[in-house]
């Protein structure tokens, strides 16, 4: 019988706690600041000290993503502790090349036969990634196969939306996600942006003026696209959003009668475009496996 393991980077923002619980191993992406230094996500920076120094310097650091040789090297280190199949999940290939670096890592093990890989392009970002990785780390626990194991990662992105509110546009601006014009005037406005990942690519959803009115439009899209409540597993996600998010989860549970199953934290792979103060809800079409 295979040995087999759960790999996945930096943008499922799981933590070391959650990885060390499910047995996922992950590849961390770096983050470089203007400074020159760098840090390897929730490694070498979590996300509380991330959003202080966000805070404190306005700092807008890049991510670094993953090589093929990392890749490969990662990918020979779990054939040298004994797995002969591992399941791989990275950021969504439409916004990033990592899982392009992953594909050419996998093809170069796989011709030598040091070790059979699993790639699973995520089509998605931030949590909506770690709660599928778990959902398959809970089959592999149950004796599944590692092709049973990836195609259940799969089904369970099939049925995550994920939805964020911003604080300031500023970050996207500096990250040229937006017009400068546009975040001067959202800035004037107070604007807040509803933004969309659909097919790993975030879209503004829509927009809102002032902070008072991101929960109800939350609601109203949590009412218009998870109709089965009972059915859905609810997630809010806080990137040093503090009350704003546990005020989120208590007009779910108050106003929709819906229980929130978890609350998570954004880590700094969308932080770093975002900015602190994100604000997330994301919901799978499914009961909580957590």
């Amino acid at each position: 019988m295979s040995k087999i393991h759960i790999l996945a980077d930096s943008s499922a923002d799981l933590t070391l706690e959650e990885a060390e619980k499910y047995d996922i191993r992950l590849m961390p992406i770096r983050l470089s600041f203007s400074d020159g230094s760098e840090f390897r996500a929730e490694e070498e920076i979590k996300a509380d000290e991330f959003y202080k120094r966000l805070r404190e310097t306005g700092d807008v650091p890049k991510t670094v993503q993953i090589t093929p040789a990392e890749f490969e090297e990662i990918f020979r280190d779990e054939a040298k502790n004994g797995y002969d199949e591992i399941v791989v999940v990275t950021i969504a290939s439409t916004a990033s090349g990592t899982y392009q670096s992953a594909a050419l890592a996998k093809q170069a093990v796989e011709d030598e036969g040091v070790i059979k890989v699993h790639l699973v392009d995520s089509m998605h970002l931030a949590f909506g990634i770690g709660y599928a990785v778990i959902c398959g780390a809970h089959l592999l626990q149950k004796g599944a196969d590692a092709s049973a194991v990836a195609a259940r990662i799969s089904e369970v992105l099939s049925k995550t939306q994920t939805y964020f509110a911003v604080e300031t546009l500023d970050y996207l601006k500096k990250g040229g996600r937006i017009k400068t014009t546009t975040a001067i005037i959202g800035g004037m406005l107070d604007i807040r942006p509803i933004l969309h990942v659909k097919d790993g690519v975030v879209y503004a959803y829509d927009k809102v003026r002032g902070e008072k009115k991101v929960n109800p439009k939350f609601l109203s899209i949590l009412k218009e696209q998870a109709p089965d409540l009972d059915n859905t597993t609810v997630m809010v996600l806080s990137g040093d959003a503090g009350e704003h998010a546990e005020n989120l989860i208590q007009s779910i549970e108050t106003e929709l009668g819906k229980k929130v199953d978890i609350k998570h934290v954004v880590g700094p792979i969308i932080g770093s475009h975002a900015g602190p103060g994100v604000l997330g809800l994301c919901f799978v079409g499914e009961k909580s496996e957590l």
